[in-house]
């Protein structure tokens, strides 16, 4: 049914890496630009229920005859849908590329966002703080404003749709449903209706969305927020309409966020907020900050704490769960006890010690012995990380240390986290850096930044982008700002291992001359000649290099340790790359063996010693010798996480060892990976970690339930 892996497209210009999932009008790929050495998606034309594929040339058909009207109708709309996207040019919405025919089918090309779709996150950590949430969905309702601004409906918003960047981005994807309309005479385009039952409104479910309404995918933003919130997908909305009543949101979340949710959820589409602008206007009445904006770092949460102070009691156990009694939320150790009583409006997790708390719509922290450390008195405050903690007093930011010293005053609009001893601020719209004695380092100047990295910070100024960059060049500037490397780059990247890409002669590369690439050391020596058709960052020493279309490793001296024989490769994982050849994937160690042979369909890295791999569309896991400890039979899966991996069969999930003992059975209708010994799972449409009489507990990796299902809700 799917291209086979190792499929060129369009003259070569493009090379089909892996199949990455379906829906109901098309396939999407991983893919990679050939000649610009970098990763796509590539969706294509194909309505599953009605085409067919040629086995030998990949080459699309139509089933039947009397669908070719239809099929006809459908291709042409998924020509004028990718062009729509083309033209709206948001950040928050995917960028198409490319736009071709080939294959008896049709065939657009986009960004590849490296990341995990919403649905993916909840499934793999759970559900999203508010402070998170909130940010999401905003980010998610702006590039949907924009969509609207032409005119044109989603139809399809879900957390499936909604992809979160592991550097934060939020981007809004998938339009294959939807619908574009007119001022006058409502839609004119026209296509199979999306359903996705839980976050289709009524009048979606019921095929009668004739003009054009914003209300409609309004519905299914707030359904998407529910779902981030609670882990739960609400009741189909058809049956809402016949007594299948929408559990409320518990009062452990700030009203603002309910009244959202309640509006937006509203059956009839005339009761719901008419624009974004008006959904937006009742999740704005307490102001929730990104933690991490404008970067390119992976955003961490901390769930627990791992570390402690001299000033924190640490024989007390991890106080793990968050519960909820009466819309108050307090802490239990893992034997259930209840050890700081539930009286606070909202808790959060520990980390460093201590957990931001809310109280009377103020935020402080308290410690683990339940003792206020710093009072309530914050609009907002965020977890400690590295000694510090956010907080923001009269609309201002700043940060406190654990004593609640204010190091830093409450006077900049926007921050980030320290990275390297030094954090990003904004004031008056232009960015800079300040060090842990609330110093400014380096003025606030720029019009964009990212935190540092192996020393040297990346900026933007004058809308262009470098580690400095002056008359469209590049450069480096360390933590004093100084200039370290001249500015002579057209591009530039963050170093990794030592070595930074860079970009010259409007062509990219580790330096990049006539098409070559090389690379560069710190102090700007060219330590790689530029030979290479293209390269990427260093990984465990190695970095991928690519040669007359084949890829093979080098080391930091440039000796080719690896042979450019490859068809495609990946980074080195724990001693390990995965490599494809003929269309089959095997993995190669530092030494260039091929320690397990190029056989299977697909493969993924090592984690925790196994890696999965696909064969005849079943997943299993293989070690590092290539034995196949967890045979390939599952549906689905994810990585493993303290010693469990979580395995898809026949609909229900459950978890697996790495014996591939199913140790708790699939059974479950939704679930979540361990985190700290204990999972939640979903069954007829309910959460919990048992969940029982709409009441929460908390089961083992046995599927014991070790703490009583008591609780109105449980984190």
């Amino acid at each position: 049914m799917f291209l086979t892996n190792g499929t060129l497209l369009k003259g070569g210009k493009y090379r089909i890496i892996r199949h990455i999932g379906s829906g109901g009008f098309g396939c999407t790929y991983e893919a990679e630009h050939t000649m610009l050495c970098h990763r796509v998606a590539i969706k294509e034309f194909f309505v599953k229920d009605y085409c067919n594929r040629e086995a030998s040339t990949g080459r699309v058909t139509i089933a039947t005859d009397n669908k070719k009207e239809l099929i006809k109708k459908l291709h042409s709309k998924f020509i004028d849908e990718a062009k729509a996207i083309l033209s709206m040019n948001h950040p928050g919405i995917v960028r198409v590329t490319d736009i071709f025919e080939e294959n008896g089918t049709a065939y657009y090309v986009m960004e590849y966002i490296d990341g995990s779709s919403l649905s993916e996150v909840i499934i793999k950590e759970g559900v999203f703080t508010e402070a998170e949430a909130t940010r999401i969905i905003r980010a998610a309702a702006e590039a949907l404003a924009h969509v609207h601004s032409t005119n044109r409906l989603h139809l399809d918003i879900k957390p499936g749709n909604i992809m979160l960047g592991n550097n934060g981005k939020v981007t809004l994807i998938d339009f294959g449903v939807s619908k574009q309309y007119d001022e006058v005479n409502g839609e004119n385009t026209s296509t199979l209706l999306g359903k996705t039952p839980g976050f289709a409104p009524p009048e979606q479910m019921g095929n009668n969305i004739k003009t054009f309404t914003p209300a409609t995918d309004i519905y299914a933003l707030g359904a998407t927020l529910y779902k981030m919130l609670t882990g739960i997908t609400p009741p189909d909305s058809s049956s809402r309409a016949c007594d299948d009543e929408l559990i409320p949101l518990p009062d452990t979340f700030s009203l603002h966020v309910q009244n959202a949710v309640d509006a937006a959820l509203q059956l009839s589409r005339s009761k719901r907020p008419q624009s974004i602008a008006d959904f937006l206007a009742l999740l704005s009445t307490e102001a929730v900050t990104a933690e991490v904006q404008n970067t390119d770092e992976n955003t961490v949460i901390e769930h627990s704490a791992d570390d402690s102070t001299e000033l924190y009691d640490t024989s007390l156990p991890d106080l793990i769960p968050i519960v909820d009694k009466n819309g108050k939320r307090g802490y239990t150790d893992r034997n259930g006890k209840e050890v700081i009583p539930c009286k606070y409006d909202w808790a959060g997790c520990f980390a460093e010690g201590l957990a931001a708390v809310k109280m009377n719509d103020k935020r402080g922290f308290i410690d683990k012995n339940g003792k206020e450390i710093i009072p309530c008195k914050y609009e907002e405050a965020y977890s400690f990380s590295e000694g510090f903690a956010k907080v923001k007093m009269n609309g201002k930011y700043g940060f406190i240390d654990k004593n609640g010293n204010e190091v830093v005053p409450c006077k900049y609009d926007w921050f980030c986290d320290f990275s390297e001893g030094l954090a990003l601020v904004k004031m008056n719209d232009k960015l800079g850096f300040i060090d842990k004695n609330g110093k400014e380092v380096i003025p606030c100047e720029y019009d964009d930044a990212c935190g540092f990295s192996e020393g040297l910070a990346r900026v933007q100024m004058n809308g262009k982008w470098g580690f400095l960059k002056k008359n469209r060049k590049w450069g480096f500037i360390d933590k004093n700002g100084n200039e370290v490397i001249p500015c002579k780059y057209d591009g530039a990247w963050d170093f990794s291992e030592g070595l930074a890409s860079v970009q010259m002669n409007g062509k990219w590369g580790f330096l990049k001359k006539n098409r070559k690439w090389g690379f560069i050391d710190k102090n700007g020596n060219e330590v790689i000649p530029c030979k290479y058709d293209g390269a990427w960052n260093f990984s465990e020493g190695l970095a991928k290099v690519k040669m007359n279309d084949k890829r093979g490793f080098i080391d930091k001296n440039g000796k080719e340790i690896i042979p450019c024989k490859y068809d495609f490769a990946y980074a080195f994982s724990e001693g390990f790359a995965e490599v494809e050849m003929n269309g089959k994937w095997g993995f190669v160690d530092k030494n260039g063996k091929e320690v397990i042979p190029c056989k299977y369909d697909w493969a993924g890295r090592f984690a925790e010693g196994l890696a999965a791999v696909e064969m005849n569309g079943k997943y299993g896991f293989i070690d590092k010798n290539g034995n196949e400890v967890v045979p390939c039979k599952y549906d689905w899966f994810c990585d493993f996480s303290e010693g469990l991996a979580l395995v898809k069969m026949n609909d229900k999930l459950g978890f697996i060892d790495k014996n591939g003992k199913e140790v708790i059975p699939c059974e479950y209708d939704d679930a979540c990976g361990f985190s700290e010994g204990l999972a939640r799972v979903q069954m007829n449409g309910k959460w919990g970690f048992l969940k029982k009489n709409r009441k929460w507990g908390f089961i083992d990796k046995n599927g014991n339930e070790v703490i009583p299902c008591k609780y109105d809700g449980a984190w």
